[in-house]
């Protein structure tokens, strides 16, 4: 029925232009940094561990060469900071032990939960009373404010990269 030529199918697949070295190094960032924040997700990590991919000495050694996330240039892209933490945790075999077990996995996800609460109900996103409106908002509404340095209104972030890797107790 249908007689395609040769000539005709060589036409229509062209193999596409190789990327240039720039965009080659743009996708891997990118793809390094959408793994080593999946690592902030305890439930992925028990996966792993019971996959066995905490056995694969290469897969190790990948997640060595990931620690370079904690310097300064790169940990600024990092959404989710506890994954450095986590990252860090994965460095040592008690940890990995550990991960294989979903107690493990289930404990480290409520206390990541808790964290985030405790930073949420701190900085007046979570409204206890909800006829009172929180402090930080009712300053927004005030006309006679007078704007004020705000580095000395700057509370400290519990989920910044240094203090998550100073209380590190793994």
């Amino acid at each position: 029925m249908f007689k395609i030529e040769q000539n005709q199918l060589e036409e229509k697949f062209v193999e596409p232009e190789p990327e240039s070295e720039e965009d080659e190094e743009r996708k891997r960032f990118q793809i390094e940094l959408e793994f080593v924040q999946s690592l902030a997700n305890p439930n992925y990590l028990n996966f792993l561990a019971q996959r066995g991919y905490f056995n694969n000495q290469t897969f190790l050694n990948y997640l060595k060469y990931l620690m370079y996330w904690k310097e300064p240039e790169y940990c600024k892209y990092i959404t989710y900071p506890q994954c450095l933490s986590l990252l860090e945790m994965l460095q040592h075999e008690q940890f990995l032990k550990q991960i294989v077990n979903a107690q493990c996995a289930k404990f480290i996800d409520e206390q990541l939960l808790l964290l985030w609460l405790d930073y949420k109900k701190r900085h007046g996103w979570i409204r206890l009373d909800p006829t009172r409106i929180p402090e930080s908002i009712e300053k927004l509404f005030k006309k006679d404010q007078v704007e004020t340095d705000t580095n000395n209104n700057i509370q400290e972030d519990v989920f910044s990269v240094a203090r998550i890797l100073q209380n590190e107790k793994f």
